[in-house]
């Protein structure tokens, strides 16, 4: 029994390489002032980030009864704020 094959001319799979040899390893380079720069911008930027969060929760808490004020005139029905410590 002779045995067919499924793939013909233009349908065979690609030939692969038997072998691939890696020529050359790329690795980061980087002094100890590159490793501290980045600490000391690590440092910036999460200071930044918390001073803003700081003052927009500042200006909220400043207009917090607006802001409920606002949320209450909006509902169809009473709502009632329950403070977090209250459970």
């Amino acid at each position: 029994m002779s045995h067919r094959r499924r793939f013909h001319g233009f349908f065979r799979p690609k030939q692969r390489p038997k072998h691939v040899y890696l020529t050359r390893a790329l690795l980061d380079q980087f002094s100890a002032d590159d490793v501290q720069r980045l600490i000391d911008h690590k440092d910036r930027f999460l200071k930044y980030h918390w001073d803003y969060y700081n003052d927009l929760e500042f200006q909220r808490s400043k207009i917090a009864d607006k802001i409920k004020e606002s949320l209450l005139g909006s509902t169809q029905k009473d709502f009632i704020f329950k403070n977090g410590s209250e459970q």
